[in-house]
């Protein structure tokens, strides 16, 4: 698979074809991404929104219905008035919220990670997945200029790696039972 450049840019129309064909849809793409996984779907970032768990909700739904696990790591979860934490809720919400709730699980960084885990990506079953500037929110997928880049398969299994190293030592914790009380 050939890398691919991605952007999110409401003004995008305005630049020229020859620079506008070098890119193609971010948001398009993440939703693309969401409800094509099978066995895994990973969303890292450290900001969401209610409006970008909405956008993404009823692609997230068709992995989960699918069987997919759905690892969501973030921050800013420990207040339940947070942004985060209420996005988190608004993921959950209605039909499509009870399948993504019945295979979510929600990672945190807890203080053994020195510094903020800042990074943006999407990972599909270990195979393809995407690495960027945007968060899963509305500003992140359609309002800011946000860029970024497919992943191959190599680079998404590194990633996944990394994740699954950080919940093992103690970087990332399992909050999915304190947040999504049933």
């Amino acid at each position: 698979m050939t890398e691919q450049l991605y952007c999110t840019w409401v003004h995008r129309s305005e630049l020229p074809n020859n620079l506008r064909s070098r890119f193609r849809d971010l948001d398009e793409y993440l939703r693309t991404l969401a409800c094509s996984a099978q066995q895994r779907l990973v969303l890292v970032a450290p900001y969401l929104s209610e409006g970008g768990m909405i956008g993404l909700r009823s692609a997230i739904a068709v992995s989960a219905q699918r069987g997919a696990w759905v690892l969501l790591v973030t921050s800013g979860l420990d207040e339940s008035e947070a942004l985060n934490r209420r996005a988190v809720s608004r993921l959950l919400e209605g039909s499509d919220g009870v399948l993504i709730r019945n295979r979510l699980r929600l990672l945190r960084t807890t203080e053994r990670l020195s510094g903020f885990f800042h990074a943006k990506f999407m990972l599909v079953d270990r195979q393809c997945g995407y690495l960027g500037s945007a968060n899963f929110s509305v500003n992140g997928l359609e309002r800011n200029l946000e860029l970024g880049t497919s992943l191959s398969g190599q680079q998404t299994q590194a990633l996944d790696e990394l994740i699954t190293y950080m919940e093992a030592t103690g970087e990332l914790e399992d909050c999915t039972g304190e947040i999504c009380k049933v």
